[in-house]
């Protein structure tokens, strides 16, 4: 997936906790890559419950080796989210980059992923 906006990538999942006082542990690992390209290149991501954003995480770096073309990264998001429900709740990521030609995730064979696991008050 390659995109300069943020854009759904089919990174989602859902769960349904037993209390509306029950938290949610959200785990995301994004596998992607970067090209240093000939400035700063970045990755933006974004965890939602529903339609409501509960983080935000921008990653940016400059590669000034003149070697390395592309540049294979992985990303963990992790946040404890307290959403008050006992209904099915549905998680997803979001992302964009930089330079739609530089970054992409889930390239070739990576293989991204979300866990959700209920904690109990």
């Amino acid at each position: 997936i390659r995109s300069t906006t943020i854009t759904e990538n089919g990174l989602s999942s859902h769960i349904k906790p037993s209390a509306t006082s029950s938290k949610v542990l959200v785990i995301a690992t994004i596998q992607g890559l970067w090209n240093r390209g000939t400035a700063s290149t970045g990755l933006e991501f974004k965890i939602l419950r529903g339609t409501t954003e509960i983080q935000h995480t921008v990653k940016t770096s400059n590669f000034i080796s003149t070697g390395v073309t592309l540049i294979g990264t992985t990303v963990a998001l992790n946040i404890v989210d307290s959403p008050s429900s006992s209904s099915e709740l549905n998680y997803k990521i979001q992302f964009a980059g930089s330079n739609s030609s530089q970054n992409t995730i889930n390239s070739n064979s990576d293989v991204s992923s979300i866990t959700l696991m209920e904690v109990l008050a």
